[in-house]
């Protein structure tokens, strides 16, 4: 028998009515009947009272006196009670005096009911009342009725309890077929609506709206909710295919590893990867280990043993998989350790991404690197071998290339001292012309070999004063100032780590290049100082001499670089590119701004590690020297 909480809702309604509809009749049914009970017996016991005294009060001389046909024939006027079945007078003596009828019972209770008094026993109502006279007793008549007429009223009324119960039940049935259809109709649409969307998965089917009472409210209440799951779906079916794209060209895959299955969840850019079979998103565990590179499995298995361990939740780490196809792909995989609430581990969840590429790349670096460390060690020694030659070149401007020159300034001076009365102008011209060449090739000999020294020295760093050596540097150029209207104007300079006597050389040249482009000037104006760069003093040394255009500042640091006419400012053009060759020995940088007219300003840093010196400006500075 099927249980009534597992009964549909319309059998519950219908059960729920009829027995409702039956307990208010049998109710109301027993509630009348009890009512009809107590009523009944209480009529019949006043009327039979009443009876009994009057027939009491009648018969008073006829016990009195023992007239037994005249208490017979007053007891004989009970035939007109047709309840009445017995009555029976005695006298004070308890002698039977007259009867009425046949009651069995009537002489054995009178002993126990000397007084007036009733009994309801065994279907009938006695009734015991005393005959008096003067107050004093003087019999007893006792009187029996039958209840037979409550009993029949009783069975009527029992018939028609059982017609009203049957036809209220009938009713009630009727009742409930029709309100079935108004009351569990909205329910039982809702339930399939529920039922086909769990089925199905279709959020789109709503339930129908009977009314506006609580289910109307319950099943409006269940459509918009159906509304907003769908809304959600969608924008989870979005997100999903958002991810699902990202992940796929983010060549990324998650899973999920269950310890206790010894199988993952995964998806199908993790199947991509790993070259799975297509079977669902499980995977085994030993499906995925044999994907693994055999010189890998090892460590991959140690490193998630330590994250399933009790003190690490993290796994990490960076491995092979060697594909059926014959080919190897690198992967990253990380992950994290879920716990369950007793501390037991639940799942270990993750992502792996293929860095195959990334791999490839860094590789293609080693090896490009290895390529290149071989071909800088190459290029070093190819160096240190023009290094080598360059040197013995140097030797040999230094010794082989003097003596010729001094024999043709000294043989010019001879011929012209003596034989100055044979030779024409232009004779004596063209010697001077040759002397005045031969020096001029002689103070670059001269310039190159300061050069090439700048280079080979060996730099000793010590704190220095940088003022010092600008004091130093202008007592050497006084011979320079001298009939010159000169303004140095002066700021305190730092102490800094550097060589001292490369750095006088730095201040020697500069000061010497400002001296000589403000000739033209009136009043020479000459600043030292610092001002602050990338975080620390730069020095300048500024002028207000003829400047230069900015377009080609990058030719003032070339060895026999000139932006201006040799005829109107001489030298060699090595000053400069001695400078800027100190100042990145010492790991700073020179640079300079100016104008065509409006002056020169010239800055320096210092203090990055020393960086060595490329002997490329030799070779140029020899280029130089061989055109001139």
């Amino acid at each position: 028998m099927t249980p009534f909480r597992d009964l549909p809702i319309r059998r519950k309604v219908a059960v729920a009515i009829l027995l409702t509809s039956t307990i208010v009749v049998l109710l109301t049914s027993a509630a009348f009947m009890t009512y009809e009970w107590v009523t009944f017996r209480q009529g019949a016991l006043t009327n039979l009272t009443t009876l009994g005294r009057i027939i009491a009060d009648n018969s008073t001389a006829a016990v009195q006196f023992h007239h037994t046909a005249e208490a017979a024939e007053l007891l004989g006027t009970l035939r007109a009670e047709k309840e009445i079945v017995a009555a029976v007078l005695y006298d004070a003596a308890g002698e039977r005096i007259a009867s009425y009828g046949a009651s069995p019972l009537a002489p054995n209770r009178l002993a126990a009911k000397p007084e007036a008094g009733h009994e309801f026993a065994a279907g009938e109502l006695i009734v015991f009342q005393p005959i008096l006279h003067d107050n004093r007793p003087h019999g007893t008549l006792c009187v029996v009725s039958s209840l037979a007429a409550m009993h029949r009223r009783f069975f009527l009324y029992f018939g028609i309890v059982l017609s009203i119960l049957i036809t209220a039940s009938l009713i009630a049935f009727a009742l409930s077929a029709r309100l079935q259809r108004r009351i569990t109709e909205p329910i039982q649409e809702l339930a399939q609506t529920a039922r086909a969307i769990t089925d199905q998965k279709d959020y789109s089917m709503r339930a129908t709206q009977y009314g506006e009472d609580e289910l109307g409210a319950l099943t409006g209440a269940f459509n918009r909710m159906l509304d907003e799951i769908k809304e959600r779906d969608e924008r989870l079916s979005a997100n999903e295919e958002r991810l699902r794209v990202a992940l796929a060209a983010a060549n990324m895959g998650t899973w999920r590893y269950y310890p206790q299955r010894r199988e993952s969840i995964v998806d199908e850019n993790f199947r991509r990867i790993f070259e799975l079979p297509p079977g669902g998103p499980v995977a085994s565990e030993t499906e995925m280990t044999a994907r693994i590179h055999e010189d890998d499995r090892a460590p991959v298995r140690a490193a998630l043993d330590r994250a399933l361990g009790a003190h690490n939740t993290q796994f990490f780490h960076e491995y092979r998989l060697a594909l059926p196809t014959g080919g190897i792909r690198w992967v990253r995989d990380r992950g994290r350790v879920v716990h369950r609430g007793d501390g037991t581990v639940e799942y270990v969840t993750g992502a792996l991404v293929d860095i195959t590429d990334r791999k490839e790349a860094e590789e293609q670096v080693r090896r490009l690197n290895a390529d290149l460390e071989r071909r800088v060690a190459q290029r070093t020694a190819e160096l240190q071998h023009a290094n080598k030659e360059l040197e013995a070149f140097t030797y040999s401007v230094s010794h082989d290339l003097r003596g010729p020159l001094r024999h043709i300034v000294g043989y010019a001076e001879m011929v012209r001292d003596e034989n100055t009365s044979e030779l024409s102008e232009t004779g004596r011209n063209y010697l001077e012309r040759i002397v005045a060449a031969a020096e001029k090739l002689n103070r670059i000999v001269d310039s190159l070999l300061s050069l090439s020294r700048v280079g080979r020295r060996q730099l000793v760093m010590q704190p220095t004063r940088l003022d010092e050596l600008l004091d130093a540097a202008l007592r050497e150029l006084e011979a320079e100032t001298r009939g010159r209207r000169i303004e140095w104007r002066r700021e305190p300079l730092p102490t800094i780590e550097c060589d001292a006597g490369l750095m006088a050389l730095v201040f020697s040249n500069l000061l010497s290049n400002a001296l000589k482009y403000t000739r033209p000037r009136e009043v020479a104006i000459i600043t030292i100082g610092t001002a602050p760069h990338d975080g620390g003093p730069a020095v300048f040394v500024r002028d207000n001499g003829v400047g230069f255009d900015p377009r080609f500042r990058e030719k003032l640091f070339g060895a026999f670089e000139r932006l201006h006419n040799a005829t109107d400012f001489e030298g060699t053009g090595v000053g400069l590119a001695i400078v800027d060759r100190i100042i990145r020995r010492h790991g700073g940088r020179i640079w300079a701004d100016s104008e065509p007219d409006r002056g020169a300003t010239f800055y320096f840093t210092l203090g990055a590690p020393p960086v060595s010196v490329a002997p490329a400006s030799t070779d140029s500075a020899l280029a130089s020297m061989a055109k001139s």
